[in-house]
C-alpha cells in the first residue's frame, strides 16, 4: 500500500479523502508493460524514447492502480488500471485506461499527466490530472449527504462560457467555484445550502449531447428554481 492514494493522499482536499475513506476500495488489475520492458516496446513501435511516459506509468500505477468507487462525473463504478503497451506508431502514445467504467466511456492519460475524458475513439482534455477527477468526484458524495432536499438536472441551453461568467459574478446567488474539482468543462459552484453542477465536456465530443447538463442541489426549492430559470 506504500505510496498508494488512501495512505498518502498528497494534495488532496479533506472532503477528497473522506470521501475515498468511505467510498473507495482497492482492486487487482492487469498492469501490462512497464520499465525496461514498455522502454523497449516504445522504441521499436516509435523509433525513440518516451522515458516520461515509462516514469509517469510508474508514478501513476503506484499511486491510483486498482482504485475503485462509484464515480458522478462518469454516472458509473470505474476502476483505475493506468496500462501502456503500444503497436501503432501513427497512434499517440498515452496511457490508456486510467479510468475504465465497463462501458464506452473512460479517461486516458497525456504525457504531461492531463486526463483525457472518452466515449470510444473520440476524447477531448478535460482534467489536469486524476486528482481532479476524485475532488470532482467527491463533490457528488458531498451533496448526497448534505442537506439538499431539491434536485433538478437539466440542458443548458446558453453558451457553457456565459453560464460560467454569471455564475462567477456571483449574479443573484452568493456562490464560490470549487476550483480543485474543475476541469476545463467541469465546473462545480457552492454556496448556502446551495450547489452547482456544470459540465459540457461531453457534448464536446459532440456525438449526440447537444448541449452542456446542469444539476443543481438546495435547501429549499425556490433557491433551485431560481437557479434552474437562470442557467435556462
Amino acid at each position: 500500500m506504500a505510496g498508494f492514494i488512501t495512505s498518502d493522499p498528497g494534495s488532496l482536499s479533506i472532503r477528497a479523502q473522506r470521501f475515498l475513506s468511505r467510498c473507495a476500495s482497492r482492486r487487482s488489475y492487469g498492469r501490462g508493460l512497464t520499465g525496461g520492458e514498455l522502454r523497449k516496446r516504445i522504441q521499436d513501435v516509435y523509433g525513440r524514447p518516451f522515458d516520461n511516459i515509462v516514469t509517469l506509468l510508474d508514478q501513476v500505477q503506484t499511486r491510483y492502480g486498482g482504485l475503485t468507487y462509484r464515480s458522478g462525473f462518469f454516472d458509473s463504478t470505474v476502476l483505475f488500471s493506468p496500462s501502456c503497451e503500444p503497436d501503432d506508431p501513427s497512434d499517440q502514445l498515452e496511457i490508456l485506461y486510467a479510468i475504465q467504467t465497463g462501458g464506452p466511456t473512460g479517461a486516458s492519460l497525456y504525457a504531461d499527466g492531463s486526463v483525457a475524458i472518452g466515449l470510444d475513439q473520440f476524447e477531448v482534455r478535460e482534467f489536469p490530472s486524476l486528482d481532479s477527477v476524485i475532488e470532482c468526484d467527491s463533490m457528488f458524495d458531498l451533496v448526497t449527504n448534505s442537506e439538499a432536499r431539491q434536485r433538478y438536472s437539466f440542458h443548458v441551453q446558453t453558451e457553457f462560457l456565459d453560464i460560467i461568467s454569471v455564475l462567477h459574478s456571483r449574479g443573484p446567488f452568493a456562490v464560490q467555484e470549487v476550483r480543485e474539482a474543475a476541469g476545463e468543462r467541469t465546473r462545480w459552484f457552492v454556496g448556502d445550502s446551495l450547489w452547482i453542477y456544470l459540465t459540457g465536456a461531453w457534448s464536446s465530443l459532440g456525438l449526440g449531447v447537444s448541449s452542456p447538463v446542469a444539476k443543481v442541489w438546495g435547501s429549499e426549492p425556490s433557491i433551485v428554481d431560481s437557479v434552474r430559470e437562470l442557467l435556462s
